[in-house]
């Protein structure tokens, strides 16, 4: 009822508008009366759409993509964050202009232009006499200052020598990725890996025993690294690199030899594995979800590049690709809905099987699979272990020691056991 009478309300709001019925001052008054309650951010939504249909006349001027040239984009918003890309900067100054004008006529609204960042991408002849922009790199496809203005007042470039932290000197962060002006990551990465060093130096120094401190890693030190594996386009080698310094500190937790193998840690409950989700794999099954998002957007654009960047990963076969893994997954989780098959041994018919699931479904089970491939490769690489491989031989004849949390943390089993089994 609550969302029925906010769309009649945005309707008799636009309709005022549109036809100056009511006075520019209303939206103060309004948006007044809304604060504090839980209508306050859609009733906001409501009127900043306002400027977003205010910009349509100047969407041709948005950055057409080469790969892709039915894409052309101008703006994108996420609640009060407004990001404005056009081919040159003289286009972008007139978008600013037009932004400025609408803000100013609400009368409630104003840019600050001490949060708005400006950043321009050219290519750069060296014989050229009347350039008008620096560079910021002797490069011939280089970043510079466009030298932009808000209402009356120059926008500050990306690049800020006042700021005393040197890495949020030469980054800014949007929506939870930094980016830097030259596209490096590897200061992105160096800040990943003193942030993951903190917290199992934290899990370290806690007063708890090793069995939790690994329950530690899987829900506290591993979560921290979800919104940055998804956000950024890191390359798996980071992620392998991160996992291969942790490895010890997990072995040293669980009390196992520092010569076991890594897959003991890794492998699920039912291979006889601790069933912990190694760095790597947190990372691909991130960038999975990240790919299924992105292909099920409902925005046409985001989907017409996502294809176009998965058309291009197609041909990369040395190079893990998410886009590549998720194609693969699909197609088995398409085939396994087509024809299902008995997974595991609790008989004929167990279980409800949804033939058509929902895209939040589907991309559960795309993830799923996306997993399993990963523990193939580990019972694959237990085959090639005379000694530490003689699980499978008794495997399928043998039930696992019961390894879930609550056993080990609340069970009164000691780590001697555990480390026995």
């Amino acid at each position: 009822m609550l969302q029925k009478l906010i769309f009649n309300y945005y309707e008799k709001l636009c309709a005022a508008v549109f036809t100056n019925k009511w006075s520019t001052g209303f939206f103060l008054l309004d948006i007044g009366l809304f604060q504090g309650c839980v209508l306050s951010t859609i009733l906001f939504d409501c009127v900043f759409q306002l400027l977003l249909d205010f910009l349509k006349p100047l969407d041709q001027l948005g950055y057409e993509y080469k790969m892709t040239p039915s894409v052309k984009t101008l703006k994108k918003a996420y609640a009060d964050d407004l990001t404005l890309c056009t081919r040159n900067p003289k286009d972008n100054q007139l978008v600013l202009d037009w932004t400025n004008n609408w803000l100013k006529w609400s009368q409630t609204m104003r840019a600050k232009p001490s949060k708005c960042i400006a950043i321009g991408f050219k290519l750069f002849s060296k014989n050229s006499k009347t350039e008008k922009y620096i560079p910021l790199a002797k490069k011939s496809f280089a970043p510079f200052d466009p030298c932009l203005t808000i209402d009356g007042q120059p926008i500050r470039y990306i690049v800020n020598p006042q700021e005393k932290d040197p890495f949020k000197a030469e980054h800014f962060k949007f929506l939870g990725r930094w980016t830097h002006p030259l596209l490096k990551e590897k200061d992105i990465q160096i800040k990943l890996q003193l942030c993951l060093n903190e917290d199992l130096q934290l899990i370290e120094d806690s007063k708890v025993n090793g069995l939790m401190k690994l329950w530690l890693y899987q829900f506290y030190a591993l979560q921290h690294l979800s919104w940055p594996f998804i956000i950024n386009d890191l390359n798996r080698s980071f992620s392998l690199e991160l996992q291969r310094n942790t490895n010890q500190q997990l072995k040293k937790w669980a009390h196992i030899s520092r010569s076991i193998d890594n897959g003991l840690l890794f492998r699920q409950k039912q291979n006889f594995g601790l069933g912990l989700t190694s760095i790597s794999d947190h990372y691909e099954q991130m960038q999975v979800i990240k790919c299924e998002l992105l292909s099920h957007s409902l925005d046409p654009n985001i989907v017409a590049l996502y294809k176009t960047r998965e058309t291009q990963n197609a041909k990369l076969k040395r190079v893990w690709k998410a886009t590549n893994t998720v194609k693969e997954a699909n197609a088995e989780v398409n085939l396994d809905l087509k024809f299902l098959c008995q997974p595991n041994k609790q008989g004929i018919g167990f279980g409800k099987f949804n033939p058509n699931p929902s895209l939040a479904e589907k991309r559960k089970l795309v993830s799923a699979k996306a997993a399993s491939f990963a523990e193939q490769q580990r019972i694959a690489h237990s085959t090639s272990l005379k000694q530490q491989g003689a699980w499978l031989q008794w495997a399928e004849n043998a039930l696992p020691f019961d390894m879930s949390w609550k056993n080990l943390i609340w069970g009164g089993i000691s780590p001697l056991i555990v480390k026995f089994v």
